[in-house]
């Protein structure tokens, strides 16, 4: 998860909503015309969209704010990441209480309202030797143990994956500073949950550019799963924030770049969750954006769209592609992003997502199954709202009944879980018309470095996320929900280096 694209694109669907379609986001520029797209009428896409059946409302328990006891008053804590945990009923819950990395093992407390957990908090931090100079700076108020915080370093988690043998693959971001949205380098880790975890367990990845091999200015890993890991990668000024969606393979460093149909091609693209289906198939989950903001706020076009498409890992290749539009009230809904993903191993995958619903952002839940011909139905949808929430709401990761995010209640952003109760959730595990893959034993990410470029000594360390929206992910703009098969890529291998020895 990363949530600074819904500051960036909520601000700027809701000042359209709001004004007509007059005005743009300040950081926004026109997307150039050259790449033609098909748009329908206003009044057809209303249309179609009434006919769709209209969002439910999940039912089940929250506990708002869900953070490390001792959390100052105000901090910056974000829930970004969630996995099933080794016992039934406990989960992996990772993200950042600013400046720090976080995981939570354990279960959540489905009668609360209001809980730290009854699990372990480990604060988890990069090594500070990544950093190349000292801060002076006190810690931030919620730094809440060791305080490797004085380093002037941020770590933030993003995704997790439960390797078992009480072993987690991590991935995420790291800076030095403040936070900022280039210079961001990202991580991979595996191994135990610690407080002091090896430095030899991380590893420092730097995306590339495939055409140029010029080392990208932002690297942000999202999510893992099976061995392999998506993010995205910008440069500044390139008028595409984050939007060059890839695929990380840990164990050899070798980046694949994801391969859109050809009619998406002109539209900024995010890949924010990972599936492993099993053998070499694996589904990712996103969404995409034909510009910067809405322009065309009167329903011809959306702004973004969720997206979903299938990698298969031995042949380099994507296919089944389709993307997914919240219905909303009237056919209105400008913004719709999947923002991770999780499935029940029979065709049957969930989406937490972050919409526009009711001109403000609000979290929820797709429910996608596969079809007898292998490619990825239509979605439907719930939504939920976290008690007190004004403005924004994220579903920011899920795992089976559970999602979590963050949530502006009373003016201030604060990290939920929502436990969807079992006769909310019943309807939407059903299995599906074809099952996806048995899951056979597959590689988990390595932390062994393997040969390749080093970034320049130039690149500027990387930012950290904070509760308030700060990271990056664009959707996009499509018109009606398509499904194609997409080319072969060849893979780049990126910038992966070692981790200093502390």
């Amino acid at each position: 998860m990363s949530i600074r694209w819904v500051a960036l694109s909520l601000a700027a669907a809701t000042t359209v909503v709001a004004s007509g379609g007059a005005a743009m986001a300040a950081d926004a520029k026109p997307t150039p015309t050259a790449s033609p797209t098909r748009t329908a009428s206003a009044s057809a896409l209303a249309g179609a969209q009434s006919k769709r059946p209209a969002p439910k409302q999940a039912q089940g328990t929250f506990i708002v704010p869900f953070q490390p006891p001792n959390t100052a008053s105000g901090s910056k804590t974000a829930l970004q990441g969630i996995k099933a945990g080794t016992t039934s009923g406990t989960y992996i819950i990772v993200g950042t209480t600013f400046p720090n990395g976080y995981v939570y093992t354990g279960p959540i407390a489905k009668s609360a309202t209001t809980s730290p957990g009854v699990g372990t908090w480990t604060m988890m931090n990069v090594p500070a030797s990544w950093g190349t100079s000292a801060s002076t700076a006190s810690p931030s108020a919620s730094a809440t143990a060791s305080a490797s915080a004085s380093t002037g370093m941020t770590t933030s988690i993003y995704g997790v994956d439960n390797l078992g043998n009480g072993n987690v693959a991590l991935v995420g971001t790291w800076n030095i500073g403040n936070v900022s949205t280039t210079g961001v380098k990202s991580f991979v880790y595996n191994g135990p949950v610690t407080a002091t975890p090896a430095a030899s367990a991380f590893k420092q990845f730097v995306a590339v550019d495939p055409s140029t091999g010029k080392s990208a200015d932002a690297t942000f890993l999202h999510s893992v799963s099976g061995g392999l890991v998506v993010g995205n990668y910008d440069f500044a000024g390139d008028d595409n924030p984050a939007g060059n969606a890839f695929v990380l393979d840990p164990s050899t460093g070798v980046q694949t770049n994801v391969q859109y149909p050809q009619n998406q091609r002109a539209f900024t693209h995010t890949a924010y969750g990972i599936w492993w289906n099993g053998g070499t198939s694996y589904t990712i989950a996103g969404g995409s954006s034909r510009s910067h903001t809405p322009t065309e706020p009167t329903g011809d076009q959306y702004f973004g769209t969720g997206t979903l498409i299938d990698y298969n890992s031995a042949t380099k290749s994507f296919s089944n592609f389709r993307s997914f539009a919240f219905p909303g009230a009237g056919g209105k809904t400008i913004l719709t992003h999947f923002e991770g993903i999780w499935s029940n191993g029979s065709g049957t995958y969930r989406m937490p997502i972050t919409t526009n619903a009711n001109s403000a952002s609000q979290g929820g839940v797709a429910t996608i199954r596969r079809g007898s011909n292998g490619k990825f139905g239509a979605a439907t949808w719930k939504l939920f709202t976290v008690p007190g929430s004004s403005t924004v709401t994220t579903g920011n990761s899920i795992s089976s009944a559970t999602v979590i995010g963050v949530s502006s209640v009373g003016g201030t952003v604060l990290p939920y879980t929502f436990v969807e109760s079992p006769s909310s959730l019943k309807s939407d595990l059903r299995p599906s018309a074809r099952p996806t893959p048995t899951r056979t034993p597959t590689r988990t990410p390595s932390a062994t470095p393997s040969p390749t470029r080093t970034p320049s000594a130039t690149s500027t360390p990387t930012r950290t996320p904070s509760a308030t929206p700060t990271p990056t992910r664009t959707p996009a703009v499509t018109a009606t929900p398509t499904q194609a098969s997409t080319p072969t890529v060849t893979p780049t291998r990126a910038v992966v280096t070692a981790t200093p020895t502390r």
